[in-house]
C-alpha cells in the first residue's frame, strides 16, 4: 500500500481503475495520493456498504436488485474464433483419445468449491448412459491433487483429464461437444469462458444462476439447470450428444447471441466511453 500511493503521488493520472476486491481494499492508503481523482471499481457485483465508500463508480456485468446510483452495467465481452482449429485426428491423438470420444469441456479454478465435484459427479452419470464420453477439466488452483484423487475414486480414470490453466481456450473449444457452466450460488462473476465456448459454436449447459440467465436463454442458446441438479444436468447432455441437429442449431444461435451482446469490441468501447465521461466530469 505504501509503494502504491507512493507511485500515484509521482505518476499524474485523471482517473484511477480498480479491478476486484482485492485491489478496492488498498482505497483507505492510496486514496489521499489521488486527491479529486475519479475512482472506478470493477467487481462481479457491488460490495457491501463498507466497501462502497472507496470507490466513486462500480462496474458490474449484470444489473441486479438493490444496485446503487453508483453502478455502471457493462456486460462482458469476448472475441469472436478466427484461426482453423487444430484437425480433430491430431487432437485426440494429442491427448491419447479414443477416435469415437465424445467430449465435455469444464473450466474453473480448482478450489474447495461444489462446482467441480458436481461436475466429476455429473460426468459419471453421463458416462453410465454413454460410454466414449471423455472430461476435459481446464484450470489450476491449491485443490487440483484432491480433485485428481477424487475423480480416480469417482469415475474411470482414462476418463478424465485436467490440462491445467490454459491462457487461451480457443484450439480447445472446437472439439467439444458441450460445455458445462457449474457454478454454485457463490458464483458471481461472468462466466467469460462459457461465452468463448458459445462463440466456437459449442452448446452450453449451466447453472440456473442470474450471471448465467444473462447470457442464455434456456433451450434457445443453452441449457439451464438448477445447481446441483446432477440428473438435469446429465439429461440436458445427452440431448445434446444424441441429437446432432439440436446441438448445431443450439450452437449457431447462441454464437450469433453472442456475436450481437458480447462482442469484445462493444466491451471496449463502452469502457473507452466511462473513461472519457469520468475524466470530464468531476469526481461525484
Amino acid at each position: 500500500a505504501y509503494r502504491l500511493a507512493r507511485e500515484l503521488r509521482q505518476q499524474p493520472h485523471n482517473l484511477l481503475h480498480i479491478w476486484g476486491l482485492g485491489p478496492l481494499r488498498y482505497a483507505d492508503f492510496v486514496r489521499p495520493s489521488s486527491a479529486g481523482v475519479p475512482w472506478v471499481a470493477t467487481l462481479p457485483q457491488l460490495p457491501t456498504e463498507q466497501y462502497q465508500a472507496l470507490a466513486d463508480w462500480f462496474v458490474v456485468s449484470s444489473p441486479k436488485k438493490g444496485d446503487s446510483e453508483k453502478t455502471i452495467v457493462i456486460p462482458p465481452g469476448v472475441v469472436s474464433p478466427t484461426a482453423d482449429p487444430l484437425p480433430r485426428a491430431e487432437f485426440l491423438k494429442l491427448l491419447s483419445l479414443p477416435a469415437d470420444a465424445r467430449i465435455i469441456g469444464v473450466a474453473g479454478p480448482l478450489t474447495r468449491s461444489r462446482g467441480l465435484e458436481e461436475a466429476i459427479w455429473c460426468f459419471e452419470l453421463v458416462r453410465t448412459l454413454e460410454e466414449r464420453a471423455r472430461l476435459l477439466i481446464f484450470g489450476a488452483g491449491p485443490d487440483r491433487h484432491r480433485l485428481e484423487r477424487f475423480s480416480r475414486l469417482a469415475s474411470q480414470p482414462s476418463a478424465i483429464r485436467f490440462l491445467g490453466q490454459q491462457d487461451d481456450l480457443e484450439p480447445w473449444l472446437p472439439h467439444l461437444e458441450v460445455f458445462w457452466q457449474l457454478s454454485d450460488e457463490q458464483s458471481s462473476a461472468p462466466a467469460l469462458a462459457a461465452l468463448e465456448a458459445m462463440a466456437s459454436r459449442v452448446p452450453v449447459v449451466a447453472t440456473d444462476l442470474p450471471v448465467h440467465r444473462q447470457m442464455i436463454e434456456a433451450g434457445r442458446t443453452g441449457f439451464l439447470f438448477p445447481v446441483a441438479s446432477r440428473a438435469i444436468s446429465a439429461r440436458h447432455t445427452m440431448q445434446l450428444l444424441q441429437s446432432k441437429d439440436l446441438a448445431t442449431n443450439m450452437a449457431e444461435t447462441a454464437a450469433e447471441e453472442v456475436s450481437r451482446r458480447f462482442s469484445l469490441k462493444s466491451f471496449l468501447e463502452s469502457y473507452a466511453e466511462l473513461y472519457r465521461r469520468l475524466t470530464s466530469e468531476p469526481s461525484t
